[in-house]
């Protein structure tokens, strides 16, 4: 769940116990929200999207970076 750093950071650890080291990270997890006019969109469905397309790739990043430069670099697409 990219929208709890608590999960991303347990999932980089994971990568790192289970391969040895973390050298690449694909950051593709996102959604999309319902189809609605701006003024009309619901604030908890705008909320959710942010958290998982925005939110998630901080947390992401920022428990990756650390892992990549351990092991001597990598790529984060």
């Amino acid at each position: 769940d990219v929208t709890r750093p608590e999960s991303v950071e347990a999932a980089v650890g994971f990568a790192q116990d289970t391969f040895g080291a973390l050298h690449l990270a694909v950051n593709n997890a996102g959604i999309s929200g319902p189809s609605a006019p701006t003024g009309a969109y619901d604030i908890d469905a705008y909320q959710r999207v942010v958290r998982t397309n925005l939110d998630g790739v901080f947390y992401s990043l920022r428990y990756e970076l650390p892992a990549l430069e351990a092991a001597g670099g990598g790529a984060i697409v």
